[in-house]
């Protein structure tokens, strides 16, 4: 984990707040900033990298220090605070907290856990960028002044600190409204369609009745994930069945019923890793161990009841999940074409 001077280790409380509302706010498409750096009119060198690398949150050469780089253009100050004017709080006290850490004095007690959020997300944008940029997707810079204009006029008039950097802005701009554009050719009727058709267990409300084994990760998850892969082998060779090897070994509240949890959808009760292996493993089989936050589960699918819900009823749910693949696809994509450096921060400086 990086850490940054003054910074301590999140509580769990703080660890799962700044998880769920990071991934209530900040899922790829709707938030889309760009990079694209000129502040100092030239590249970062290796000495600005390891003063970064020290410093933090303080200043490299008079102006904002790293995170990270992409294409030796920087994360820093300026992105993060971008993603936090691009949050969607759902409660006041939410709000005052952004609001807290926009200003100079709250900035420094962003909770290390979502600064690192913040710092991929960042990192994600600008591997968008570059996939925009090397497509010829950029929508047209004149319209990027336009939208500085008005920002400044905004700015001006209100009791936020303005921006102040023009090509920062602009930079920012140009990401969101390319790939907005890019969406709106990707995600139409037709690919919403074909996507469906392929993955329609997923929305049509499909559900699997499923059972499993459960054992918590302990102190080297993956010693538990190659022990319960031998109870698995054990199963499919006939050396013992799922039921006799649940009521043996299970931590699971239900391992007395052979460990069945009932009817599952794709999208809960059970949490995403689970409900993905549940879905990709056919009546009567075995899933392979799967890890999730909890520990390791063995899941067993007992049987699936077909969904009938159509495609015009799940259409949002439908287009938010293609253009997080896309999304996904892209940066996986990018991540083997472009140099991307992050920069570890100590909490006693060094």
């Amino acid at each position: 984990m990086i850490c940054l001077p003054g910074f301590r280790k999140p509580s769990n409380a703080t660890f799962v707040f700044c998880v769920a509302f990071l991934l209530m706010n900040l899922t790829g498409p709707s938030v889309v900033p760009c990079p694209g750096w000129t502040q100092q009119s030239r590249a970062p060198d290796e000495s600005d990298n390891r003063q970064a690398s020290r410093r933090g949150w303080d200043s490299v050469g008079g102006e904002e220090s790293f995170f990270a780089t992409v294409e030796g253009r920087p994360i820093g100050k300026y992105e993060i605070q971008y993603l936090l004017r691009k949050m969607r709080p759902v409660s006041e006290s939410q709000h005052r907290r952004i609001q807290h850490w926009l200003s100079d004095d709250g900035y420094p007690e962003i909770p290390i856990a979502t600064r690192e959020a913040l710092v991929q997300q960042a990192i994600e944008r600008q591997l968008i960028y570059s996939y925009l940029a090397e497509k010829g997707l950029l929508p047209n810079p004149e319209l990027g002044e336009e939208a500085w204009s008005e920002h400044k006029s905004q700015q001006s008039h209100g009791d936020q600190k303005p921006i102040v950097d023009r090509e920062r802005f602009l930079t920012q701009w140009t990401v969101d409204r390319g790939w907005d554009q890019y969406v709106q050719q990707r995600a139409d009727q037709e690919n919403l369609k074909k996507y469906f058709e392929v993955q329609q267990e997923r929305f049509d409300g499909t559900q699997r009745r499923v059972a499993h084994l459960f054992v918590s990760k302990g102190d080297d998850p993956e010693a538990t994930l190659a022990q319960v892969q031998h109870w698995r082998e054990g199963i499919q060779s006939g050396a013992k069945t799922f039921r006799q090897l649940v009521v043996e070994h299970s931590e699971g509240s239900t391992a007395a019923e052979g460990g069945e949890l009932g009817w599952i959808g794709f999208s809960g009760p059970m949490g995403k890793a689970f409900s993905e292996a549940a879905f990709a493993t056919n009546v009567g089989e075995l899933s392979p161990p799967i890890l999730t936050s909890q520990g390791v589960h063995l899941i067993l699918v007992l049987e699936k009841k077909e969904g009938t819900i159509p495609l015009e009823q799940r259409i949002d749910m439908v287009r938010v999940a293609f253009v997080k693949e896309l999304w996904d696809a892209i940066v996986q994509k990018q991540r083997q074409k472009v140099s991307v450096r992050q920069f570890e921060q100590n909490v006693d400086g060094q």
